[in-house]
């Protein structure tokens, strides 16, 4: 009789632990799945640079499908629709919502969102190119769901409940905050992104929530609320300053995120391109490249890339003109966001991408080292040369030197000062494919703007 109980027991204990395990087993699956987003860099296409906000679903369509056919295969697996996707066309004081306040597309626009299907459809059409979907998105809730007084999904309360109509998006007034402090806050986002998550949606660009627009709490209330919705999303926010504050704040918020700008719009002049290196080395030096993130990783944001045939700030006729960078300024412009670990979202109309550019975008080493390098960090900034240094996997050097300056500039940086401890390494210039041999340091002539990437391996 004992030894019935005791084995009795035994069996009922040996069914509980493989029970117990089994559940165990089934969450670590469930963590390791959500965990695989952002591991490296984001790669993708978005539609600002080329269609500020006035990109309709054809136009959306013929790039992706594009995308697909040049650069899926070079990693660039996200397709993303820019702001204002649910403002009439004729009438931008207007944005067409739901009865619960949520924007959605605007049917003229995107007639196969009509009666209700969001951008389910389109999404579909994404994913069957083998690629992933995304939207940008506002913060906080928007003037008309206030001005309607709609219902919040799943309470009682309604929109003038939870709007904070005194703390409004700067430049863009009729989007305001939502007090997630009050019971219906979250609720509201998460209705919000549970819509998102029906819609298939796969990347969320949050604009005015960082930098000087900064509202930690929403961010977090947004990133719950994705969560919340079952679905994986790369969480990015828009857009930056790259000042001191800002790197505060990364340090509060990156691990609910994936991505975060750290500078403002970037166009194709110099100037702004210019003032990328400044906030690169502040948080490449503030170990904030590839930290913890949102069930993966996160990544100060350089912005888009505003390469090929692309618009002008503010225009609404769509892609007009070709980049106004020289050839010398774009490759620097690459080697910038490779080196610094930047995503890379590029902006130019797919429909028109000329050869120049495709280049730029698909060079597999510039790629690896975006992707695959550590340890990057600036490591000379003198006068008008600026350079960076990173390891790879397998024990080689990357080494990129930049002349910020209107003309041509000699260069010789020794390896100490490129904090190299070794005497001499054999060289390949990344760009040109041109095998350097052994060099003892980095002696070269860079054009204005001009700036040179190498691979440094054998190194003794």
């Amino acid at each position: 009789y004992q030894r019935r109980v005791r084995g009795g027991l035994s069996i009922q204990f040996f069914i509980w632990i493989m029970l117990r395990n089994f559940w165990l087993i089934i969450l670590f699956i469930l963590h390791a799945s959500y965990a695989q987003q952002a591991l490296t860099p984001p790669r993708g296409w978005n539609s600002y640079d080329s269609f500020t906000w006035i990109i309709s679903e054809q136009q959306f369509l013929d790039n992706v499908e594009n995308q697909a056919k040049y650069l899926k295969a070079f990693g660039y697996e996200y397709a993303v629709i820019d702001y204002l996707w649910y403002q009439d066309l004729k009438n931008n004081s207007f944005s067409y919502i739901d009865e619960y306040g949520r924007v959605i597309p605007d049917p003229n626009r995107w007639p196969s969102t009509a009666n209700g299907k969001g951008f389910k459809p389109i999404a579909d059409k994404v994913h069957a190119l083998g690629l992933k979907f995304g939207i940008h998105t506002m913060r906080g809730i928007v003037q008309d769901a206030v001005d309607q007084n709609t219902v919040v999904k799943g309470t009682n309360y309604r929109a003038r409940d939870i709007a904070i109509t005194s703390k409004r998006c700067p430049w863009k007034q009729n989007f305001m905050s939502v007090n997630v402090s009050h019971p219906a806050g979250q609720a509201f986002y998460d209705s919000l992104y549970t819509q998102y998550a029906s819609w298939d949606v796969d990347f969320i660009k949050n604009d005015c929530m960082f930098s000087v627009n900064y509202v930690g709490d929403e961010i977090l209330a947004v990133s719950k609320a994705i969560s919340n919705s079952g679905r994986t999303m790369v969480y990015s926010l828009s857009p930056g300053t790259a000042s001191q504050d800002e790197v505060t704040q990364a340090k509060e918020i990156e691990n609910a995120v994936n991505m975060y700008r750290i500078c403002g719009d970037d166009w194709d002049n110099w100037n702004d391109l210019l003032g990328h290196f400044d906030a690169a080395a502040m948080f490449a030096a503030a170990g904030l490249i590839g930290n913890t993130g949102k069930n993966g990783k996160s990544w100060p944001d350089l912005d888009m890339l505003p390469l090929g045939w692309i618009s002008s700030p503010g225009s609404v006729a769509g892609p007009f003109r070709n980049c106004s960078l020289t050839p010398y300024e774009q490759r620097t412009q690459m080697t910038l966001w490779a080196i610094a670990k930047s995503p890379l979202m590029f902006g130019g109309d797919m429909r028109k991408l000329d050869p120049f550019t495709l280049e730029l975008l698909t060079n597999e080493d510039v790629l690896d080292i975006n992707a695959n390098s550590i340890s990057n960090y600036e490591v000379y900034n003198q006068g008008n040369i600026r350079a960076w240094r990173a390891e790879g996997s397998g024990g080689q050097l990357f080494i990129a030197v930049f002349n910020i300056f209107t003309a041509e500039q000699s260069v010789s940086i020794t390896f100490e000062e490129l904090r190299i401890k070794n005497k001499q390494c054999v060289a390949k210039d990344v760009w040109s494919e041109t095998n350097l041999g052994t060099i003892t340091d980095v002696t070269v002539k860079l054009p204005p703007h001009g700036s040179v990437l190498y691979t440094l391996q054998n190194c003794e």
